[in-house]
């Protein structure tokens, strides 16, 4: 560690002055203190250079926190964060460099934050300060947040030393969170209004330092200087109305960011008595006013920070695209590819789901589905006994989407999805999009036909394996009134020839279906990893779909190795051996048949 010393008094002169070496009781790591220029003010900083340097980066200090004053980007303990590490590569070879440039981002930081420039930062990391007062108070949230006043829920839960809390416009929703995430029982958790507060922007908003809280004051002044009238007005009659005064109290604010994201904080406070002037029934003793009151004594606020576990930002927070939330998607087939696609299309944002599939789930398919064992038998109840039954697939994988994700719809329909279409079990006008992933060739064929045939079709995916891992397959039809479907794939290479699929890597004629006790255990090899793949190709063809950013109904495909397909004696289809996974992508919408007596008809 002491060739770093030498280089920084050699090297660094320019950025780093009166540099010492500094006697610490800490295990790892090396100490310096020294002196940078901070806009022509001299700032003493510690540098902390840890054992595992340059592998991981130095730490650097301000000897007193706030010598420049409550600026951004500076902890409590002195810390500058110069740089989110997060996905930032550093060039390891050369320490000294990398040592040089972390002072000088530290002191752009500091000249930022000490001037103003970078002000606005605040607001970005303002849950982070707020989080650093003293007696912060945790509580989770599902509320949905919006642009105007409501009155709100916080539901309290005390169980030895435990307390948990939890705001909530939804008394169902509290109800499932409590039961659902929170493993509590809701009958032990006690309701408390709240008032939800909007603001319209952060103008002169910053948060707390890090020995302060906000006061009445400061809070009624933050309030009333950034919402609109109607808001206002809402205040004063909820405050009219005593409709807000419940004891103890909560306070919910919604604060702007420039980039569209927003910054939640609350409050909590306990509306104590004090001795004031007799009323008529000579009583001196009375309640201190709501807060939000402007004579509101010495009512004492203690700060919330909120997990936020609302629908609307954890979408958002797991990369979900809002506009898919209204979406209703309809898969059928939820084997291994189906399954995975479910749980995508889910991730991505949609919040209404139906799954058809007519069978049950089977243990020796669990390797290659989103399901496990745990879902293979399901606990049946009648006044008698209680019994183990199979679990139809729809079931299951409806049991665990609503595990994961409550605030999802699920309809489940074990039927065919021929039969779902030919019986009406579904309004094919009121979905979005259609996912095929049954691996049935027949049934395919036929509902590729019925749905060309229904004036009110929606755009339909159909999507399968070849096997031993040469390729995937996902195939759009019915999208903005163009051309092409699952029919114009089929066609004959002899007069009397069965039907050939001209997307398949396969050359045709060969058998793949495989038994390992007969033929009830029949199965075509492919493995997850092949099943995952084909999800993936579909899933994002879907959501490109559902956020109308496809202009057309393109064939796409993913090209595998052949060696296990080869070894194994089967042979490659002429689309395998002549298309580069290049050519695959631009010739996806040279499949279609200009002849094709289904989708043409319709056009």
């Amino acid at each position: 560690m002491e060739i770093y010393f030498e280089f920084l008094q050699e090297y660094g002169r320019d950025l780093i002055t009166d540099l010492e070496r500094m006697e610490v009781n800490e295990p790892n790591g090396y100490v310096l203190k020294g002196t940078v220029i901070v806009n022509n003010k001299g700032v003493p900083i510690l540098l902390s250079i840890p054992d595992e340097f340059p592998r991981k980066l130095p730490e650097i200090f301000l000897q007193n926190y706030d010598c420049l004053g409550f600026i951004p980007h500076v902890e409590k303990n002195g810390k500058i964060c110069f740089v989110q590490q997060e996905g930032v590569f550093f060039d390891q070879d050369f320490p000294g460099d990398l040592l040089l440039e972390s002072i000088k981002l530290s002191i752009s930081t500091l000249e930022k934050g000490e001037s103003g420039e970078n002000r606005f930062d605040f607001i970005k990391e303002f849950e982070s300060y707020w989080l650093g007062q003293p007696n912060i108070i945790l509580s989770d949230s599902i509320m949905n947040l919006n642009d105007k006043v409501k009155l709100i829920t916080v539901w309290k839960s005390v169980k030895g030393h435990r307390e948990t809390l939890l705001a909530s416009d939804s008394q169902l929703e509290a109800k499932r969170h409590f039961e659902k995430v929170l493993k509590q029982d809701f009958k032990d958790a006690k309701p408390f209004t709240g008032i939800y507060i909007p603001l319209e922007n952060h103008d002169g908003i910053y948060p707390p330092g890090y020995d302060d809280n906000w006061t009445a004051s400061k809070l009624r002044d933050v309030v009333f200087n950034h919402i609109n009238v109607g808001n206002k007005n809402k205040i004063y009659k909820l405050l009219r109305n005593k409709l807000i005064s419940t004891n103890p109290g909560f306070i919910v604010i919604s604060i702007p960011h420039v980039d569209r994201n927003t910054t939640l904080i609350g409050f909590n406070f306990t509306l104590n008595k004090y001795k004031g002037r007799p009323n008529r029934r000579k009583s001196h003793l009375k309640y201190w006013m709501h807060p939000l009151h402007h004579f509101s004594g010495n009512t004492k606020l203690l700060p919330i920070h909120f997990f936020r576990h609302n629908v609307d930002y954890m979408r958002i927070r797991g990369g979900a695209i809002p506009v898919m939330s209204s979406r209703h998607v309809v898969i059928a087939g939820i084997g291994s590819v189906g399954s995975r696609i479910a749980m995508e299309v889910i991730r991505s944002g949609v919040n209404k789901l139906t799954l058809i599939d007519p069978d049950v789930l089977s243990l020796d398919n669990i390797y290659r589905n989103e399901l496990g064992a745990d879902k293979v038998y399901l606990r049946a109840k009648n006044k008698e006994q209680v019994s183990t039954q199979p679990s139809m697939k729809t079931r299951a994988l409806a049991e665990e989407i609503k595990a994961k994700f409550p605030h999802v719809q699920v309809y489940e329909l074990p039927n065919t999805l021929e039969e779902a279409l030919i019986e009406e079990l579904i309004d094919i006008s009121e979905v979005d999009l259609i996912i095929v992933a049954t691996g049935d060739s027949s049934g395919e064929v036929f509902i590729n036909k019925f749905l060309q045939d229904e004036i009110s079709a929606p755009p339909t995916v159909f999507t399968w394996l070849d096997p031993l891992g040469i390729g995937g397959h996902a195939l759009l039809t019915l999208n903005k009134n163009r051309t092409g479907c699952f029919k114009c794939l089929l066609h004959r290479e002899t007069l009397y020839g069965p039907m050939v699929n001209k997307a398949s890597f396969a050359q045709s004629g060969q058998n793949f279906v495989k038994t390992m006790s007969g033929c009830s255990s029949a199965f075509t090899p492919f493995s997850s990893l092949d099943a995952v793949q084909t999800a993936v190709l579909a899933t994002r063809l879907a959501v490109n779909v559902l956020m109308g950013k496809e202009e057309d109904n393109p064939l796409l495909s993913w090209k595998g190795n052949a060696e296990e397909f080869l070894s194994s004696g089967y042979k490659l289809s002429s689309r395998y051996l002549k298309s580069t996974v290049e050519d695959l992508y631009t010739y996806r919408y040279h499949y279609k048949d200009d002849s094709c007596p289904v989708c043409h008809k319709r056009i």
